[in-house]
């Protein structure tokens, strides 16, 4: 998408994309509909880091002034972080990388493809099995 304002250096070094990448690409607004009608459908938002891409999504719509996109959602970081157990600098344990619980579950992550939309919500879909698989194991 266009952003409609420069991007910022830092952002640009995670995810690799520049302005001149998304100068023809659609604005927010006009995907919004399809986003939109995407969400009427589900029941729910199953999101690694839910809280980020909603205050991205809510962020967006203000920008745009359209009416936020709501629905209830499941984080798998959130659940996952006491199962996956992934310990910060301080040795006290933090919400999982979407790379530890890949790692975790035994599913392949390319460190190329960090940060690519597409790619880190197949990952995710894919935590999101192997956590519900190991679930009904156990329960």
């Amino acid at each position: 998408l266009n952003p409609a304002v420069s991007m910022d250096e830092e952002a640009q070094g995670v995810h690799g994309i520049s302005d001149e990448m998304v100068a023809k690409a659609p604005y927010f607004s006009d995907i919004y509909p399809r986003l939109s009608s995407i969400f009427g459908q589900a029941d729910m938002m199953i999101a690694f880091n839910a809280e980020y891409d909603i205050d991205a999504l809510t962020r967006e719509c203000c920008r745009s002034v359209l009416p936020p996109l709501v629905l209830p959602y499941l984080d798998p970081m959130k659940r996952l972080k006491n199962e996956i157990a992934a310990k910060g600098t301080n040795g006290r344990i933090k919400n999982p990388k979407l790379k530890e619980c890949a790692d975790y579950y035994g599913i392949e992550f390319k460190e190329t493809e960090l940060h690519n939309s597409l790619y880190d919500t197949e990952v995710t879909l894919e935590v999101f099995r192997k956590a519900i698989s190991n679930y009904r194991a156990t329960a």
